[in-house]
């Protein structure tokens, strides 16, 4: 497999574990925490965008100094431990800490998109980014339809360890691709 179609399935992976609780924070809520205010429901979800958008500015800044692979093993570790935290979390308070600081690791796998760009030609650029619109969205499908499925059929809470999989099989590709001497990166 090439480095970019590895990249491209690492995107995947990443999407699916991010979409898997947005379209259900309400039920989440609710069923998890009691919280039927949907006031609050968006004050979370506006939470978890502010954090993505102040963390990926450091991650990029951060990518200057260290290659992103690395990076990614390390933040897709300590945000699978924190999906664990999520899981076993009690406390509404303790989930809002525990999981927007989860989001601010996670949100260092957005490093893939520059890098595989980074690898590639210029004349491959417009196919590739085309690539990665399809497999955003197919994994926010994918996402919404485990996560759906989860919370319907399971417990919602188990989401968290799907998502924490998700963590561990990103830094999983990301040492493998590091360890690998095929791959040039």
């Amino acid at each position: 497999m090439k480095l970019k179609t590895f990249l491209i399935v690492m995107t995947l992976v990443a999407v699916v574990s991010d979409y898997l609780l947005p379209p259900f924070y309400p039920q989440f809520f609710q069923l998890r925490f009691g919280i039927q205010n949907p006031e609050l429901v968006g004050y979370y979800f506006a939470a978890i965008c502010f954090m993505v958008m102040i963390a990926f500015p450091f991650w990029a800044y951060l990518s200057k100094k260290v290659s992103e692979l690395n990076i990614l093993v390390y933040t897709q570790f300590i945000a699978g431990i924190l999906a664990l935290l999520c899981f076993y979390t009690e406390s509404y308070i303790a989930f809002w800490i525990i999981s927007l600081t989860m989001v601010i690791f996670k949100g260092s796998y957005l490093l893939v998109y520059p890098y595989i760009l980074k690898i590639i030609t210029k004349e491959e650029h417009p196919s590739t980014i085309g690539l990665l619109s399809v497999v955003v969205h197919l994994g926010g499908i994918l996402g919404a339809v485990i996560g759906g499925l989860t919370v319907d059929l399971i417990d919602p809470r188990n989401i968290f360890l799907i998502m924490a999989l998700g963590d561990f099989i990103q830094m999983g590709m990301s040492v493998y691709l590091l360890q690998n001497k095929k791959y040039a990166t």
